[in-house]
C-alpha cells in the first residue's frame, strides 16, 4: 500500500477518539452526547485547536451505521462516509442512520440562504443535527439574529463553533460592529465549551505515532519533536504542516526544516 500523500496528511482528521489529542474536556463532553443526546452546544477556543475536527468525530459517531463500543464509527458506512466527504455548495440534510445531519459553512452562507434554512421544517427533528461551522462570522452583518427563532424553538440540536464568538467593544464598553454573535443568540445555547491545547508530552507521543503511520522519518527525533511543538505553540493544526512539507520531500522531517518553517500565515 502506498504511504498516505502530503495533501491526505493536509486533510487528515481523527477518525478514532484516541486520535485527538489534548481538549480533554470538550472530548469527554462530545462522548457523552454519543452515549446520551446531545444538547445545543458552542464550541470556542484558538485557532487550529481541533474543534472542528472534534465536532465532526462526535457527528461522525452519531451517525454512523455501525457504532462501536468504544464509541468510535466504523469509518466505512454511508452515514461515516457522508460527514468525511467535503460539503457541496448547498444546505444539505443527510438523514443517515440515527442522525441527520446539516453542515453550515458560516463563511460563505447568504443570509438568503439562511432564511430558506429557516423554513426548511424537514430538518426540525429531535434527531437531527445542524452545524454552523465558523458561527462568529454570521454576526459580521447581522445574519445570526435570522437563526435565533430556529436555535430556540426547533426540536433539533445545533452544534457551531468559532474562534471566538463575543463582539469586540469601543472605549465606551460597548459592542463594535463586526464578527462576533450577539449574546440573545450565544444564550441559546445551552453548553459552552473551549478547547484545551495538549501539554508538549501528549503531543510528542502523537507526534511520534502520527509519523509512524504515515510513514515519515524524523531526525534527530527528540530535538525536533521538541522544537516542532516548540515553534507550533501546542496546536496540533500548526504542527502538521512541517510534517506536510516533509511528505514531499523525501519523507524525512528534520531539524533544520522545523527551524526554517514559516508558522506566520498559519495565525
Amino acid at each position: 500500500m502506498c504511504p498516505i500523500t502530503a495533501r491526505g496528511i493536509e486533510m487528515w482528521s481523527p477518525q478514532r477518539w484516541d486520535e485527538i489529542v489534548g481538549n480533554t474536556d470538550l472530548k469527554t463532553a462530545l462522548q457523552q452526547y454519543v452515549l446520551n443526546s446531545p444538547p445545543n452546544t458552542l464550541v470556542t477556543g484558538t485557532k487550529r485547536s481541533c474543534k472542528t475536527r472534534s465536532m465532526l468525530l462526535c457527528i461522525q459517531s452519531l451517525v454512523c451505521h455501525h457504532p462501536q463500543e468504544d464509541l468510535n464509527p466504523c469509518g466505512k458506512c454511508e452515514g461515516c462516509q457522508a460527514v468525511r466527504s467535503p460539503r457541496g455548495e448547498h444546505i444539505e440534510l443527510f438523514r443517515l442512520g440515527r442522525y441527520g445531519f446539516v453542515h453550515v459553512d458560516c463563511n460563505v452562507v447568504t443570509a438568503k440562504e439562511l432564511r430558506e434554512l429557516s423554513m426548511k421544517w424537514e430538518f426540525d427533528g429531535e434527531k437531527t443535527i445542524i452545524y454552523l461551522d465558523e458561527v462568529a462570522d454570521l454576526g459580521k452583518d447581522g445574519r445570526d439574529k435570522i437563526l435565533m427563532k430556529p436555535i430556540d424553538e426547533w426540536r433539533c440540536t445545533w452544534f457551531a463553533s468559532a474562534t471566538k464568538v463575543t463582539k469586540p467593544k469601543d472605549k465606551q464598553g460597548r459592542p463594535r460592529r463586526g464578527e462576533g454573535l450577539s449574546g440573545a443568540v450565544i444564550n441559546r445555547f445551552a453548553n459552552l465549551l473551549t478547547t484545551t491545547l495538549p501539554k508538549p508530552e501528549q503531543l510528542d507521543g502523537w507526534i511520534r505515532q502520527r509519523c509512524l503511520e504515515w510513514e515519515i522519518e524524523i531526525e534527530q527525533e527528540a530535538a525536533t519533536i521538541r522544537r516542532l511543538i516548540e515553534r507550533s505553540q501546542c496546536r496540533v493544526g500548526h504542527v502538521k504542516q512541517p510534517i506536510v512539507v516533509a511528505a514531499s520531500a523525501g519523507r524525512v522531517l528534520t531539524l533544520e526544516r522545523v527551524e526554517n518553517f514559516n508558522f506566520r500565515p498559519l495565525e
